[in-house]
């Protein structure tokens, strides 16, 4: 298990896979923290933005308290309703690439926080677009404590996010 303080225990490299340097729809780019495009030839850490309060951070860990062997090379997918808690949280075990029905839970979006202002700040959002025929729960990425540690789930508030190049 990795408990990793204000920093998300994920990397973005499996996000941005489609076109370099990132843009968002239209010709918005989305930039890091210096200021830079983010480009599919580099990986990035994903952090709260400022104005966050998230406390520990987050855990890379399965909900069962397995750990992931390798952090760097996982996939993210949004898995299935947890009847305990009412929520969608983002775990690992996706697949990269084919879009499709067969991927449809491993594609995410990143958006601008607020729409219309470029601070550098944006959200992760689950809202995959890679089957026309699928029937999906869209939203933001949030951050949800359950019994004293912070999750990544389909929800909001959505989690205040900015980049910074590894």
């Amino acid at each position: 298990m990795r408990r990793i303080n204000h920093v998300l225990s994920f990397l973005v490299g499996i996000l941005i896979t489609q076109m370099p340097p990132i843009a968002q729809a239209g010709t918005d780019f989305v930039w890091d923290l210096d200021g830079r495009p983010l480009r599919t030839s580099s990986q990035y850490y994903i952090l709260p933005a400022p104005n966050q309060k998230i406390g520990s951070g987050l855990i890379l860990e399965g909900r069962n308290g397995s750990c992931p062997f390798n952090v760097a090379s996982t996939v993210w997918r949004l898995g299935g309703l947890d009847e305990a808690t009412d929520k969608r949280f983002v775990t690992t075990g996706g697949v990269t690439g084919n879009p499709g029905s067969s991927t449809v839970s491993n594609w995410f979006k990143v958006e601008r926080e607020s729409e219309g202002v470029d601070n550098g700040r944006y959200k992760l959002v689950f809202c995959p677009g890679v089957c026309s025929f699928c029937k999906v729960i869209c939203g933001n990425l949030g951050v949800y404590n359950v019994n004293g540690r912070n999750w990544l789930a389909l929800g909001d508030p959505a989690l205040s996010i900015v980049f910074k190049e590894i």
